[in-house]
């Protein structure tokens, strides 16, 4: 049973979701993946740190455990700022890729971090008012909006050509990946 509301309702926390996504993406031209993603998946310990803030009580291990992960962020972070310079642009060669060492390389992830666990926490307190499946379609619906405004933008805005031939192997994934789900 889905209603407009339940879409308007669960926008914000699709939205934090999203905009992490967007800014993940982007940050991917600044920073190494091998950095950037354990900097991306720690937002679960970020989480943890929200519910300590508002009062929950975690086990010992967990304590640990996010303890664990914040330390182990900050360490990139050094490590990325002291790379030799000389060894990291031998690296990048190989990659074939040049990455920009910058307070940007290393904001980025962190925001997407933020926002992510933003929205995970958010995503639990709409959950305790929203049925699980509702608020399931409400952020698929929210990603369809956004596919429809990319479309509108790519097409219409920068007038770049479609190539349905080219984009062949996605809709093969597309495809398996949704025949696997089912």
């Amino acid at each position: 049973d889905f209603k407009l509301i339940d879409f308007v309702n669960y926008l914000p926390v699709a939205a934090l979701y999203i905009f992490a996504m967007v800014l993940g993406y982007i940050g991917l031209r600044y920073i190494e993946l091998s950095i950037s993603s354990p900097i991306c998946n720690s937002s679960g310990a970020l989480v943890a740190v929200l519910c300590i803030i508002m009062g929950d009580k975690l086990a010992t291990p967990q304590y640990i455990s996010v303890a664990l992960v914040c330390l182990g962020v900050i360490g990139l972070g050094f490590v990325e700022a002291r790379e030799d310079e000389a060894l990291r642009i031998e690296r990048q060669k190989k990659a074939n890729y040049k990455y920009s060492k910058s307070a940007l390389a290393i904001i980025l992830p962190l925001l997407y971090c933020l926002l992510d666990a933003l929205g995970t926490f958010a995503d639990s307190m709409v959950l305790e008012t929203l049925d699980e499946d509702v608020a399931n379609v409400a952020y698929e619906l929210t990603f369809l909006a956004c596919g429809i405004v990319c479309f509108i933008y790519t097409k219409f805005i920068k007038k770049q050509k479609y190539f349905p031939k080219k984009e062949a192997p996605k809709y093969m994934g597309a495809s398996m990946l949704y025949n696997l789900i089912r």
